[in-house]
């Protein structure tokens, strides 16, 4: 068996920086960590077969191993043989959906109570629960945040280092900006931000808040709040739900949320099921059986229209 030099790893690296454009913070070094245990269980990156492969995976998926953790190999592979010009392409495995645990808003109250005092990590862990909570942005999306990055005078804040190296824009409302008697980024960046940092908006006595720290300060604060379950990522299906059950357009929140599918948006319909068993069952929605409600129904109908027309509220 041959295994790979770091000449090699070094090439690959660069290919997937330059040709394969991936994310060379995250994506790039996962998928170099998967190989290589690959490697280390016997897997010949360059000379192995399909059936080898399917075999290292029979035996995965046996002891336990899931489709969607063997996702992560399949598509380390398919990178590796496209770098090495191998016509080896493996398809995905089709992944089980699993159910969303989406926190409720009395319960991020609950977290927002937990966070007591006027002292800088209280004030700034309220300020990143409410913006993670009103945006849905990511975990490393926050951390990435630069004080550059907000746009006082347009409200909107700009994600950099995104997923798929894409660069997206987040509308902010003025409260959560400028809000004197509310946890905005003003009142923090003005008067509890630790200065150990010069570009970042989050930050530690350290230094730059990490993607770590910041998934421990929200087990923390979510243990004290009753809710051990949550970390950084269910505030994203928090702000994903609370937009669509306030009627903004689908679209939109995928814009908002940086999907590059609208499937992957789609998913949170599925989480307001008994919203829209309510809608249904309104009563002032017209029967062409019973049209006696036909007056009343006409005006809200031009009221929503002029909603739907008109600017989306977010």
């Amino acid at each position: 068996m041959t295994t790979v030099d770091n000449e090699t790893w070094n090439k690959f690296r660069r290919n997937c920086l330059s040709q394969q454009q991936l994310n060379p913070e995250s994506t790039i070094p996962e998928t170099i960590r998967k190989l290589r245990f690959l490697e280390k269980h016997g897997i010949d990156l360059e000379h192995s077969t399909k059936d080898q492969i399917y075999d290292h995976f029979a035996k995965r998926l046996e002891n336990g191993a899931t489709y969607s953790a063997l996702n992560h190999y399949v598509k380390a592979l398919n990178r590796w043989n496209k770098f090495i010009k191998k016509d080896l392409q493996f398809d995905l495995y089709k992944e089980e959906i699993k159910t969303m645990k989406v926190p409720t808003t009395a319960e991020i109250s609950r977290m927002f109570q937990e966070c007591k005092g006027k002292n800088r990590c209280a004030k700034r862990n309220k300020t990143i629960i409410l913006l993670l909570a009103k945006t849905g942005m990511r975990n490393k999306e926050l951390c990435n945040l630069k004080l550059s990055d907000i746009d006082w005078q347009r409200q909107e804040i700009t994600i950099r280092q995104s997923k798929h190296n894409k660069t997206r824009i987040i509308p902010i409302e003025e409260k959560m900006l400028f809000g004197k008697t509310y946890p905005s980024l003003k009142n923090y960046i003005q008067y509890w931000r630790i200065n150990s940092c010069k570009h970042y908006i989050f930050t530690t006595a350290k230094g730059r808040m990490t993607t770590n720290y910041l998934r421990q300060i929200i087990k923390i604060i979510g243990k004290k709040a009753g809710m051990s379950w949550i970390h950084p990522h269910s505030f994203r299906h928090y702000a994903a739900t609370n937009m669509l059950r306030a009627g903004v357009n689908i679209r939109i929140v995928q814009e908002i949320l940086g999907h590059s599918s609208i499937k992957t948006t789609g998913r949170y319909l599925h989480t307001i099921e008994q919203d829209l068993q309510q809608a249904v069952r309104n009563p002032n929605i017209e029967d062409p059986v019973n049209p006696s409600n036909l007056k009343m129904a006409i005006p809200l109908a031009k009221s929503l229209l002029m909603v739907t027309d008109g600017p989306a509220q977010i």
